[in-house]
Order: structure tokens, then C-alpha cells, then sequence
């Protein structure tokens, strides 16, 4: 197996094991919400770390998930209630 594969299953180890390990201590719904955010942190990782830059959509589809994610959250911590749409038989 070359360096680079092993790598990439240290890598997918390691996501799996912090999301496994954090899902016990959050509920499924909050850690659902976060699985947004894989892009966002994968973006500004090459944006950091390999100085790739980006068009105006791009960062307006982070601005788009980032608003997302917060207002999720900013509403379950308010207490508003989840809108449930009813059964239809």
C-alpha cells in the first residue's frame, strides 16, 4: 500500500472516529446539521492551506450554508417549534 493510501485511510479513520465519538454527546439532529459543513471546512482548508482561490458563487454557496447552519441553530436553541407537516392517509 503507498504512503498516500495509507494517509487517506488515516484520514477517513480519523473523521469517522471524531464524528462517532461526538455523536455521543450530541443528538443525532444537531450532528445531521453539522454533516453541512464538511464542504465548508474542506473549501476553507484548500483556501488556507493550498492558496486556491475562488469565484463569487462559491463563497456566496458558503455564505448560503454558513446563514443555514446558524439559523438551525440560532432556532433550536431559541426553542421555536419544528414545523411537522401532517399525514396524509
Amino acid at each position: 500500500m503507498a504512503e498516500r493510501d495509507r494517509l487517506r485511510v488515516l484520514y477517513y479513520a480519523a473523521a469517522y472516529w471524531f464524528y462517532l465519538n461526538g455523536l455521543r454527546r450530541v443528538p443525532a439532529s444537531f450532528a445531521a446539521v453539522c454533516f453541512y459543513l464538511i464542504p465548508v471546512f474542506g473549501v476553507a482548508a484548500s483556501f488556507v492551506l493550498l492558496g486556491e482561490r475562488f469565484e463569487s458563487g462559491q463563497w456566496l454557496g458558503v455564505a448560503v450554508v454558513l446563514a443555514a447552519v446558524l439559523g438551525i441553530a440560532v432556532g433550536r436553541a431559541a426553542g421555536h417549534p419544528r414545523t411537522v407537516l401532517p399525514v396524509v392517509d
